[in-house]
């Protein structure tokens, strides 16, 4: 075997497993987080299939980054009153930048 076959089939088997190795794949639960409130109710939080999706930024500054954010939340309450709560949800998230420019 010479050397261009050698890489030639060396870029197949390459090429084949990025396909192979690309399975789809479900977020499913992302992220929970669980408080007690002054009243002794337990408040739980769910993040449900969280996809970020980049897309090129309208100004066309390299620099700048945006993304199209979604996903599911639900909510629980457990305890003394539970069936009482009543407040807002409400999903926000924080961009945290550790290069050169941001700080942590």
């Amino acid at each position: 075997m010479n050397a261009k076959t050698r890489t030639l089939t060396a870029i197949a088997g390459s090429v084949t497993m990025l396909f192979v190795g690309a399975a789809t794949s479900h977020a499913g639960l992302d992220d929970e987080v669980s408080v007690v409130d002054g009243r002794g109710r337990t408040l739980t939080v769910q993040q449900w299939d969280t996809y970020l999706d980049a897309v090129l930024p309208l100004d066309r500054n390299r620099l700048t980054r945006e993304w199209f954010h979604s996903a599911r939340a639900v909510y629980r309450v457990v305890g003394d009153g539970a069936d009482e709560f009543e407040g807002t949800l409400e999903l926000a998230f924080r961009s945290v930048s550790r290069g050169r420019w941001g700080s942590a």
